[in-house]
C-alpha cells in the first residue's frame, strides 16, 4: 500500500512541477503545505525542487488557526509546514506558532481526530485568501490595471477579488 501511495505521489509531483514552473515563469507565486512530519519534506527531489523555485519553509501550529478536537473541543497543536515563494504569506504564518501561553493544554492529534485534521480550518483558509487577495491587488496596481489616479482599486478588479474570495 505504501509503495502504491508513493507511486501515485510521484505522478502527481511530476505534474505539479510542470505547472509550478509554468506559473513561476509567468510571475506567479507558489505554496505547498504538508504536515511537518511528512516524509516528502526529506526527499531530495522535493528539497531540490523547492530550492530551484526559491521556496522557503515556515512551520506553524494548527491550534493557532482554530484547529480543535471534534471530540473534546480542546485545541490540537498539529505541526504544519508551509513552503512558499511569497514572503508576506510566510511571515503571516510565522506568527502562528504556539508557545502554549494562549493554549496551555492541547488534545493530541490522534484517534478519531486524526483524519479530520487533514482539512484546513476556516481561519487558515481565510488567512490564505486574504493574502492571495492582497497579492492580486498588488499585482494589478503594479501593472497599472487595477488602480485609478486616486489609488483606489477599480470596480472590475474589485469584482475579480470579490468573486475569488466570496466564501471567505
Amino acid at each position: 500500500k505504501h509503495e502504491e501511495h508513493q507511486r501515485v505521489f510521484r505522478n502527481i509531483w511530476a505534474t505539479y512541477k510542470v505547472c509550478a514552473r509554468a506559473l513561476k515563469a509567468k510571475g506567479g507565486h507558489l505554496a505547498n503545505e504538508w504536515p511537518t512530519g511528512c516524509e516528502y519534506h526529506r526527499w531530495k527531489e522535493v528539497k531540490d525542487f523547492f530550492e530551484e523555485m526559491g521556496m522557503k519553509a515556515v512551520k506553524f501550529h494548527g491550534c493557532q488557526l482554530g484547529l480543535v478536537s471534534f471530540t473534546t473541543g480542546l485545541p490540537i497543536m498539529k505541526p504544519w509546514t508551509l513552503t512558499c515563494t511569497g514572503d508576506k504569506l510566510r511571515k503571516e504564518f510565522e506568527r502562528k506558532v504556539c508557545n502554549k501561553s494562549v493554549h496551555p493544554s492541547h488534545f493530541p492529534c490522534a484517534g478519531s481526530d486524526t483524519k479530520l485534521t487533514e482539512n484546513y480550518t476556516n481561519e487558515m483558509c481565510r488567512l490564505i485568501h486574504i493574502k492571495r487577495r492582497n497579492l492580486i491587488q498588488d499585482n494589478l496596481r503594479h501593472h497599472g490595471l487595477g488602480s485609478n489616479s486616486a489609488g483606489v482599486v477599480e470596480p472590475l478588479a474589485m469584482e475579480i477579488i470579490r468573486v475569488s474570495t466570496k466564501d471567505f
